[in-house]
């Protein structure tokens, strides 16, 4: 692979586009701390390929389509389509959603919808209900404390401190499905 090594490669790759997904194939698991700085996939150690490739390649389907859902909203008799993976949180009031986004031209959308059905919609797409008013995704949650969840960007929201168990314990499992795993 003169002139690159395939870390070099892949980082190039991720400049290139960060969503990505790359699958090393190696026979040298020593490299493979150096395939966080690229945000690997997968290693796949290559005396196991025949074993797991297959696994391996329908889960990097499955994270594929994760990062290119999409869902439809209907705003101010505006139809919108936002990346699953661009939506930070939601937040009720009396009804009124506001949806805070990592990257758009607003940060922030308002509309009319019910936060229960909302939340019954989208956990299935990796959000966590926190508490009545808030409805996160969990892929930029940063931490998770008694009374508080973290996200991305220093935001801090309350959540139920009541249900504290149960939303670190959905967390907890959601995390362990949709980490970095070497194979």
């Amino acid at each position: 692979m003169k002139p690159y090594n395939g870390i070099d490669l892949a980082r190039k790759l991720h400049n290139e586009n960060p969503n990505a997904i790359i699958i090393f194939v190696t026979n040298y698991i020593e490299y493979a701390p150096a395939g966080y700085e690229v945000n690997a996939f997968r290693y796949l150690l290559k005396p196991e390929i025949d074993k797991n490739f297959e696994r391996i390649f329908e889960d990097a389907l499955e994270a594929y389509k994760k990062n290119h859902q999409i869902v439809s909203f209907s705003i101010d008799a505006e139809h919108i389509e936002v990346p699953v993976h661009n939506i930070l949180y939601f937040e009720s009031e009396q009804r009124i959603m506001r949806m805070h986004l990592l990257q758009s031209d607003r940060a922030c959308h308002r509309f009319y919808a019910s936060m229960t059905q909302m939340a019954a919609e989208l956990e299935p797409m990796g959000f966590l209900r926190i508490q009545k008013s808030y409805l996160v995704n969990m892929e930029y949650i940063e931490s998770l404390k008694y009374g508080e969840t973290r996200l991305k960007g220093g935001i801090v929201l309350k959540s139920s401190e009541k249900n504290h168990s149960e939303i670190k314990q959905r967390y907890s499992l959601w995390r362990a499905k949709n980490r970095w795993n070497i194979v």
